[in-house]
């Protein structure tokens, strides 16, 4: 299934959508999915998009407080694809797919949120090109932000209002 038809399958039912963009903007590609939350940002009345860094940890507090029944989070993520590859990873395989640094392991706060606020987790990963150190973003992961953008707008333009 593709990444389109997976995505929306995933949300179906949505009520309240939280997305996490996370990564390090100084590490070339490892700022896709902040790249990728920026551009999300007021799409939605529904969806809440905030830009992380490297910790998403740092917003369990407002994530609580929403009560969404979605969390998204995106991430680079190398997983031995072809880079700007834009995968949902399966949260039972998430050790499969090594992601940017985080303070804590991604699972960690998977299994957190889901425990502690029900909601249903969906990760988004888009493997990098180059993640050296004061590096720009490759064409490739760009335009896997671009195309994860417009598949977003299409899916959640259902969820308005």
């Amino acid at each position: 299934m593709d990444v389109k038809s997976k995505l929306k399958e995933e949300l179906k039912g949505a009520r309240s959508i939280v997305v996490l963009g996370i990564g390090n903007e100084l590490k070339g590609d490892d700022s896709a999915g902040l790249l990728a939350a920026k551009e999300l940002k007021n799409l939605s009345p529904k969806m809440h998009v905030f830009i992380t860094g490297l910790m998403p940890e740092n917003f369990v507090g407002l994530i609580k407080k929403i009560r969404p029944s979605h969390v998204i989070l995106i991430d680079a993520a190398s997983m031995g694809e072809k880079p700007g590859c834009i995968r949902i990873i399966d949260i039972s395989k998430i050790k499969g797919a090594t992601f940017s640094t985080h303070a804590q392991p991604l699972n960690f706060l998977c299994d957190y949120l889901r425990s502690n606020i029900g909601c249903s987790i969906i990760i988004i990963g888009i493997q990098p090109y180059n993640l050296s150190f004061d590096s720009c973003v490759s064409k490739e992961v760009m335009k896997a932000v671009e195309r994860l953008t417009r598949i977003f707008r299409e899916i959640v333009k259902d969820l308005r209002g």
